[in-house]
């Protein structure tokens, strides 16, 4: 990523996790991003919540079974969705 910044001149370059499951797992890889933009990260920040996001409240999700982990997956969301990007 160091590169990108010094040989492309991008003034951010963030990597952002992408998970096997939707609830977790390993990282599967990183999704680059790159960008000169000024509003570019704030931009890929929303993005990246909005995909990670259950549309429904965790809570919801025990209650209909469709989410029926212990709680330590809370956490696990939690860090999946609020946890920085790598940074370059």
């Amino acid at each position: 990523m160091k590169r990108l910044k010094q040989e492309f001149g991008y003034k951010s370059v963030k990597a952002w996790p992408i998970f096997e499951r939707e609830n977790g797992g390993a990282i599967m890889y990183y999704r680059i991003h790159a960008t000169d933009h000024p509003e570019g990260p704030k931009f890929m920040s929303r993005a990246y919540r909005r995909a990670v996001l259950p549309s429904e409240p965790i809570e919801q999700l025990k209650l209909t079974g469709i989410l029926d982990e212990p709680d330590d997956t809370d956490a696990e969301i939690s860090r999946m969705i609020y946890s920085a990007p790598t940074e370059g």
